[in-house]
């Protein structure tokens, strides 16, 4: 019964991200099953939500990253903060910034604005880590929050 409700979360989580692109249910797995999501595979949901990204996985994803300019100096293999994962979404996604997001961009203010507006739990800690799939959860709130998400 625990392992059926499980693959229901799971489906339920992946499905959106799966129509929305090409992505290697492999590499959706492997990134589900991270108990810490890394920096490349952060930029694999995000490119794969944008679909600007192939099979190809974490690499290729993370060389968009470094070309947008969005790297901030971590590595490929580093663990990705709350902070930094809303970072990275505020900048590939038009998600409206609050004040002190749009007077002074960066990690503190994007986690401010994607907890404000739901996307990320209230009670969470912009330091911690993300798991795997609390990182699939969050690209499929964001994806499902844009407007053209909704006709």
């Amino acid at each position: 019964m625990q392992t059926k409700r499980l693959c229901a979360v799971l489906i339920s989580l992946l499905l959106p991200l799966t129509l929305a692109g090409a992505q290697s249910p492999a590499v959706l797995d492997r990134i589900v099953q991270a108990p810490e999501l890394t920096v490349a595979q952060a930029a694999y949901l995000v490119f794969a939500a944008l679909d600007k990204v192939g099979d190809s996985a974490e690499d290729e994803a993370f060389g968009q990253l470094k070309t947008q300019g969005w790297d901030d100096g971590l590595a490929p293999g580093s663990t990705v903060s709350s902070a930094q994962f809303a970072w990275l979404l505020a900048r590939a996604f038009p998600l409206p910034r609050g004040l002190l997001g749009a007077l002074f961009p960066g990690p503190r203010n994007a986690y401010r604005d994607l907890v404000f507006r739901g996307l990320l739990p209230a009670d969470g800690d912009p330091d911690a880590a993300l798991t795997g799939a609390e990182g699939v959860g969050v690209v499929r709130k964001v994806v499902q929050s844009l407007p053209e998400a909704h006709p």
